[in-house]
């Protein structure tokens, strides 16, 4: 018997046996209703780990034998077996959704949200630069990704503040002089994927 009705079903961590659906019927009238299906029929899907840092490898497992899978892991890639796993290389939160057609030709869909937290690893600073006009180490500032609304303060040793911004330092004093060869005090704070505050300090030499 062929499929009369699609489904889409939308969750955000967690689901239970009842779900709210989306009915879309052959005509021009979309309706909401909240129904008992059987769960054997479903796109269902378990996932571990669901957060953890750049690179993070997720395996995905669904239970419900079906002739065809369609994986969206919400990064632009996506995977047609039944039980994949995916690397994600960038830090972000994201949502993963699976399409599966039965032997009956139906096909149901379900979306997770914010089923994948990627962190960023760890945010690291360099112990020296050499502003020297060269490609090579003409900055300083935070290496890493991830983390977003950055400012850095430089202070030389007597506690006068050079630099302020939020791009790296490039060596020049808020005048525009070129800052002496030295040792600096940073301090450097912005926010992670959550919104949670992110603080390092630290000293950085010139070199020049």
């Amino acid at each position: 018997m062929p499929c009369s009705l699609g489904y889409q079903r939308v969750a955000n961590r967690k689901r239970s046996g009842r779900s709210r659906f989306l009915v879309h019927r052959p005509v021009s009238d979309t309706a909401i209703a909240s129904i008992e299906i059987d769960q054997s029929a479903q796109a269902q899907f378990s996932l571990n780990p669901e957060s953890g840092t750049v690179p993070l490898s997720v395996s995905f497992e669904t239970p419900t034998q079906a002739v065809a899978y369609q994986w969206d892991f919400g990064d632009g890639s996506s995977s047609i077996e039944q039980n994949p796993q995916h690397a994600y290389i960038q830090p972000g939160i994201y949502d993963v959704g699976l399409v599966i057609t039965t032997t009956r030709g139906c096909r149901d869909t379900f979306l997770l949200e914010a089923a994948v937290t990627v962190e960023p690893g760890q945010v690291f600073f360099p112990s020296a630069f050499s502003p020297n006009g060269d490609p090579n180490n003409d900055t300083f500032g935070a290496i890493g990704e991830g983390f977003y609304n950055p400012q850095l303060q430089v202070f030389n040793r007597w506690g006068k503040m050079v630099y302020a911004g939020a791009a790296p330092w490039n060596g020049r004093t808020e005048s525009g002089t070129d800052a002496p060869e030295g040792v600096y005090i940073y301090v450097w704070q912005a926010n992670d994927l959550r919104g949670r505050l992110l603080q390092r300090n630290g000293t950085v030499t010139i070199i020049r």
